[in-house]
This record gives C-alpha cells, structure tokens and sequence, in this order.
C-alpha cells in the first residue's frame, strides 16, 4: 500500500523503523530515488509531536556527510512528515551482525566518522543527548569497505537558544545504558544538571560496545572492571553509585595481553570519554585527532610500503598529492609514520624513503623542510638515539634529500639543536656527510659545507677539542687552515667569557675596567656574537639579583641602573642583539624556576633605560625560534600587563600625534 503525500511516495509495507509516537517507512521522490518517511502522530502526544517538528526544523539546516540530511518537513493537523536520507544498511548494530567481518576490518574509520559528527555538532553547540549505535546509521559506498556514518535521531537534541546563554541542561533524556553518571546526579531543585561532555561519555561507551563486539551479537558496553554485584546494571549508574558510597572509580577498559597498537590508543580514547568528571573527559576535537592520527599513520605506511615495491613510483606521488587537503598537524602525523616504518629496516628501504621524502616535499608544498626537521627533531629525543647506530639510519634517510638540494646542510643545525650537549650532534652530522660523499663526491660536500657557513663548534660541546674531532673522523674537507684557527679562538671566547662573569658577579669589577678588560680579551667580532652578548646580558642580570629566602629572589634596581652604559655599549641599540640579550634574561629567570615579578621588573627597568628597544620586546613576544622554548610560555604570561602598558604608551602616542 502507498500513498503520495506532499509529492512523495510512501510505501507503508516497508516499515523500516519505529517509535513511540511514529513509524519510518521507506519511501521515493518524484525521480524514483529511494527516502526515508517519518511520520510523527501528534493525536498520540502533540507536545512530543510538536518537539519534533521543532526539532527537524533545526536538523534540516544542518549539512555535513555525517549528518543524516532532511529533505522536507511537511505539518499538517493529525501527522508530522519528515523526508530524508534512506540508508540501506540501517544502524551500527545491523551492520555488525551483518556484516561482522567487515565491521571489524573497518571499526577505526567508524569511529573516526562518528567522533567527526559529534565534532562538528559540538562546534555549532548542539547536543545530541541520545549517541549510542542504535542511532548511528551506515551507508554502503560503491567500492568495497567503502562506508559513511550518519548521525540520525535529533527528536531529543539540544540545539543553542540565542535567548539562554547558559550551556546546562536539565531534563533527564536519553538511553540509560549511555548516559553520563551527572545525569544520576540530582540538584536541590530535584532536575541533573549536564553539559555536552554526556555526549562524549556516550560516544566512548559506543566505542567500548564496537570494541567489545561479538559475532551475531547487538551491540552493547561492559565494564572490564565491575563487580558481579554491579553486572547488568548501566555503567552511568554503576560510576554514580561507587562515587555516591565513596568507593574506587570504576574501572571501564583495562589494558590487556596481546592489545595491538590501535587498540591500545581506541581504549585510552575510551577511558578518557568516560571519566566520571565531566571536565575531565576529552573534548568530540581531542578525540577526533586521536582516531585521525591512526589513519593518517596508516596511510602513510601503506603508501611507504608501496612506493618501495611498486615500478609506477609516479603514480605513489600521485597519491602523496591526495594528502593537500590534510592539516598540518596530519600531514606532521605522516610524515612522522614514513620515517618510523623504515627506520629500522634495510639501508637500501632508508635510502629510498629519503627519496621518497623528498619527492613530497616538492610535491606537497604543505611539508615544508621544517615539519621533517621537526619530527628528526622528536625522534633524536628519545635516549636510543644517543648511541651511533640508529644516528647512522638516521643519516641515510636525510642524505637523499641533502644530495637532491632539497634540503641545505643548515637543515642539520635545526634538527640537532637539543643534542649539543652530547656528542650526538656532531656524530651525526658526520655520517650524513660521509653519506653524501659517497653518492656525490667529497669535494662537492664541501662545497655544500662552505656555502651552508657551519661551524663544527655549533655541533660540538664547549669541552670537545675541535681539531682533533675534526681529524678523528676525518672530515678535514670541512676545514682549511684558517677556518681552524677560526675555530681555535670560538674554543678559547668561552673561556673568555667565564673570566668576564667572574669579574662581574663576584668581583664586581667597575665599569672603566670592564671595558679595558673587554677590549684587551675579546676580539672585537666576537664583541657582536651572539654568545657574547647573551653572556653579558646573563652576567649583568645575576649580578642585579638577590636571594629573599624560601626561593623567592628580587632585582636590585641600582646595580642594573650602574651596568646600563656597559650593556648599552655592546648592545649598541642592534635590535637583533637586543633580542639575544632578551633570551639570555629569559634563560636565566627559568633557570630561577619563574620568581613572582622579577621578569617584569627586569623589562620595565630595560626599557626605562633605554637598554632594549620596543621593538625588540614586541620580537620577543612573537619569537617561536624552537631553540628558545625553554620557559618561555611562563615568561610571556608573567609580563603580559608589561605588553599591555606598552600598547597603551604606543596608542596615547599616536593619539597625541
């Protein structure tokens, strides 16, 4: 039996869902495509009825794949009719019984699908309040294990009211078997009160039911750690209870022997989606990133894999374009995937991968060198790294890229800037240059060498004698007779600058002697260094502060207002050395682990006497030189009432003007 209404085709003998005040019925539009009918009876309960009218309306402006998408709303005085997407496999419980094998090769696309609609409901406010699989329903693509989730089901749905602007809620809706433990929770006026954070706690128990699925079986959470006691009961009810008795946390995933690697990270997603906390618990974007960071990893894998074994490497860089729509952390996330696969495997794999890397920087302007450089950069940290043999894969992936042009050899100061302090900067730096020579020659390396103008001492610890390093490992292409003298006296300025701190912290040297010292000591290139300037500043600054006891320190406003003609000599209003001075204060206030004030009183007295510039301060604030981290979040809060003065002198200025 079908009958048309409002131009649809509705078949009344295929029912294929129902509710408390409906039914679904599987219907065609004008072309003959196949819909989904909801037919709402308000003669059953017409303020139900009229929530869902209200309800659909506002799901009907709603547009992303995830989404089930309304067609057509069409009210008259007996029945509300809803039209929309018809999705043939129905819901995630059908499709895992039906289609077990399949669910569970493809279970992390799932959920990252699912995380990605709850996500962008949560961006426009919206939540949903009824997530479990029963509402989750699954489109089958044309190509096999090709799927797409939509989220259905809206009729209980909080969408934002412009005139509440609190995000609580009240009422006590939903299914019990998914609901958060604040909804057990009642307030004095006897209502819950709950945020969006329930339909996190809904989402992780819905990963913990597909993670936990069985052959044949609907879907349905358990908790790992309950008692036998608490079996059968909701484990919102089970958390509420055990905190209402004061008892241990409820333990909802444990790990176990034989977890491989993604399910690892999906029951660490679980157990942070179903803290008994709201405020705790993940956020839809947190755990979005987490499942897109598997499949980003996965992909970039398998790309990898084929690019190794396949002749049509041009078609692998093909692919490598599909990933321009990928956001930077993604792509990071890739990247970090190619080197971790063939890292260990055979010369000949690093050597291709490297190849590989290269050809997608050129191809993907969106990895920039700097993202490589970066994740070298994450990898060098961990303590394996601080023996040669992994330095050496290491070198063979980067050499590729050096010998194609692609990458400079300063690349290698960004990526070894946190391994100076051992010998590990320098070893591998002289394994990506025997590398190189190997496959270019030694005289084209050091002409690489001399155009790049590094030094061995930015690679070495101040303690290593260069010359004999330089011999030992036999990269005396690197270096002609006068660039080792050169070297000599970058070994002998450190001593140099030991003197210079003594003379001013514990001597207290005036400053006529200062300079005389200076001018006799410290060759005067080496008077616009970096290093030296960093030192004065260091020197100056410790010199200026005092011990007030239980770890608190203060500055002695005279005797920076005494060193304000030496600093200013050398730092000669050069806003680049300006901002050198500001990283050595910076350095020296973390070191003191961020004393109340004392940061801020060192910037206002700079710039009150005219030692460091505005501008050099505003290029201190937006510094991200990765080699200046240390502390500098802590310092940046510490002064924002300093910036905020100083914006405020520069609007009055202008105002003036």
């Amino acid at each position: 039996m079908t009958d048309n209404i409002a131009g649809y085709e509705v078949n009344f003998r295929k029912r294929i869902g129902r509710g408390a005040i409906g039914n679904v019925y599987k219907a065609k539009d004008k072309d003959g495509v196949d819909i989904a009918a909801k037919q709402v009876d308000m003669t059953k309960s017409e303020r139900a009825g009229l929530r869902e009218l209200e309800s659909a309306k506002k799901h009907s402006k709603l547009d992303h794949e995830n989404i089930i998408q309304i067609f057509h709303i069409v009210n008259d005085e007996e029945d509300v009719w809803v039209f929309m997407e018809y999705i043939c496999d129905g819901d995630l419980n059908n499709y895992a019984i039906n289609h077990f094998a399949q669910f569970n090769e493809i279970k992390i696309n799932l959920m990252t699908q699912i995380s990605r609609g709850v996500n962008f409901l949560h961006d426009l406010k919206i939540c949903h309040r009824d997530i479990k699989p029963e509402n989750i329903l699954i489109q089958s693509g044309v190509e096999s294990k090709s799927v797409t989730v939509k989220l259905t089901d809206f009729g209980i749905a909080k969408f934002p009211d412009p005139k509440d602007s609190t995000s609580a809620m009240h009422t006590k809706v939903g299914t019990q078997n998914y609901m958060a433990p604040e909804f057990f929770i009642i307030k004095t006026d006897g209502k819950p009160e709950y945020h969006k954070s329930v339909d996190i706690y809904a989402l992780g128990l819905t990963f913990l039911a597909m993670l936990q699925a069985e052959k044949a079986k609907h879907l349905k959470p358990y908790a790992d750690g309950c008692k036998q006691s608490e079996s059968g009961q909701a484990i919102g009810v089970i958390m509420f209870n055990r905190h209402l008795y004061g008892q241990p946390e409820l333990d909802v995933v444990q790990k176990r022997r034989g977890d491989t690697s993604k399910t690892k990270v999906v029951k660490k997603i679980i157990q942070k989606a179903t803290l008994f906390t709201p405020g705790d618990r993940q956020t839809a974007m947190e755990i979005l990133h987490a499942f897109e960071t598997i499949e980003m990893r996965e992909k970039g894998k398998a790309i990898l894999q084929k690019y190794l074994v396949s002749e049509d490497r041009d078609h692998i860089m093909q692919a490598v374009q599909e990933l321009q729509a990928a956001s930077t952390f993604l792509l990071h996330e890739f990247v970090k995937a190619v080197i971790d696969h063939v890292l260990f495997n055979s010369a000949l794999a690093r050597r291709q991968a490297g190849t590989f890397l290269n050809g997608i920087i050129i191809i993907n302007k969106k990895i920039p060198t700097e993202m490589i450089s970066t994740v070298l950069n994450e990898k060098l940290q961990v303590q394996e790294f601080a023996v040669p043999r992994p330095l050496g894969c290491l070198a063979q992936l980067i050499s590729p890229m050096i010998e194609n042009g692609t990458l400079t050899l300063n690349f290698l100061q960004e990526t070894c800037w946190n391994l100076k302090a051992s010998s590990a900067a320098a070893t591998l730096v002289v394994k990506v240059l025997r590398e190189v020579s190997n496959h270019i020659g030694q005289p084209r390396v050091a002409d690489l060498w001399k155009a790049s103008e590094l030094k061995w001492s930015e690679f070495l610890s101040d303690d290593e004698d260069i010359n004999e390093f330089i011999m030992r490992n036999k990269v005396e292409f690197t270096v002609d007779e006068k660039s080792c003298s050169i070297e000599k006296q970058r070994m002998s300025i450190s001593k140099e600058l030991d003197e210079l701190n003594r003379l001013i912290v514990t001597e207290n040297t005036n400053n006529e002697q200062l300079f005389d010292w200076i001018e006799a000591n410290v060759a005067e290139n080496q008077r616009k260094t970096h290093q030296f300037i960093r030192a004065l500043m260091t020197s100056v600054c410790n010199s200026a502060i005092s011990e007030t006891g239980a770890g608190n320190y203060k500055m002695q406003n005279g005797k920076i207002q005494n060193r304000v003609i030496l600093l200013q000599k050398y730092l000669n209003h050069q806003a680049d050395l300006e901002l050198q001075a500001l990283y050595a204060l910076q350095a020296l206030v973390h070191q003191l682990d961020h004393p109340a004030v004392l940061l801020r009183d060192f910037f206002d007295i700079l710039f009150d006497e005219d030692v460091i510039s505005e501008d050099a301060f505003y290029q201190w604030e937006v510094s991200n030189d990765p080699t200046e981290q240390a502390g500098k979040g802590i310092a940046r809060t510490s002064v924002v009432q300093f910036f905020a003065w100083l914006r405020e002198a520069d609007e009055e200025s202008e105002d003036d003007v």
